[in-house]
């Protein structure tokens, strides 16, 4: 009786040692796949802070933009995800409104460049019938800037907005220019295919989404199309706003900032 009774107390204890090893051992898997997992997430939240890395620029010239302060136009959030959104096409309005959508979207073709005469910009825009105001920044930083709006607007179109910075070798060039257009329920597909006219577009664009496309162009710049939101016009720096303006079109030619 008692080696029985003493047999069923060492199976019982192997049965105990054995479920406690099994139990240690998978305890042990488990922290050892919750660090893989944590691991794998840090390295793809490191890597997704990463920036992408820039053009091949061996026979170009680098100029690079000053840091911008925050009254720039430069610096909304556009997102880099491409939804593929298709915008309708439409004509570009024969009236004074689609008229004055093309002409600005020549001279910011014409003039938004890293070789800019500002003087023939001026000019450009006065015979167009517009009164110039030019202001201009300077701080050990940034460098100087030069901020060229207008007092007054063509037709349907407002808010011309133009910031040139100089290059170290003192040449001016454009940081970024634009200009806005009058909302309507196609203000957005008017300002798209007015854009793939005045700049030459021939490419789909680089961004698609709904209120928003944009194309990376060869001389380094973007140029994009924003329905501005109530709260893109809140707290604008230089531009005035009421809730009737929700809806207005940004058009801009900007520097790509890698």
């Amino acid at each position: 009786m008692k080696k029985i009774t003493f047999g069923i107390i060492i199976v019982g204890l192997g049965i105990y040692f054995a479920q406690s090893f099994l139990g240690s051992k998978h305890q042990a898997e488990d922290h050892q796949d919750h660090k893989d997992h944590h691991a794998h997430h840090d390295d793809n939240h490191s890597s997704d802070k990463k920036l992408s890395p820039t053009k091949d620029t061996k026979n170009k010239k680098k100029t690079t933009a000053p840091s911008v302060s925050k009254a720039s136009h430069q610096g909304h959030d556009h997102g880099n995800s491409d939804e593929g959104f298709e915008v309708k096409e439409v004509d570009i309005p024969t009236d004074s409104a689609g008229q004055s959508l093309v002409e600005l979207g020549e001279i910011v073709s014409e003039f938004g460049r890293r070789n800019l005469d500002v003087d023939a910009l001026k000019s450009s825009l006065t015979k167009s019938g517009l009164d110039i105001v030019s202001t201009k920044d300077s701080n050990p930083y940034t460098g100087s800037m030069t901020v060229l709006r207008t007092n007054n607007s063509l037709p349907g179109t407002r808010y011309f907005h133009a910031q040139v910075f100089t290059d170290e070798a003192g040449k001016p060039f454009v940081q970024h220019m634009s200009f806005e257009y009058r909302p309507s329920a196609d203000a957005f597909a008017e300002a798209v295919a007015a854009a793939k006219k005045t700049f030459g577009l021939t490419k789909v664009a680089d961004v698609r989404k709904d209120g928003f496309y944009s194309w990376n162009t060869d001389d380094g710049y973007i140029i994009w199309i924003k329905r501005m939101t109530k709260e893109d016009l809140k707290d604008d720096p230089f531009n005035a706003y009421t809730d009737k303006d929700v809806g207005t079109i940004r058009v801009a030619k900007e520097i790509e900032i890698h």
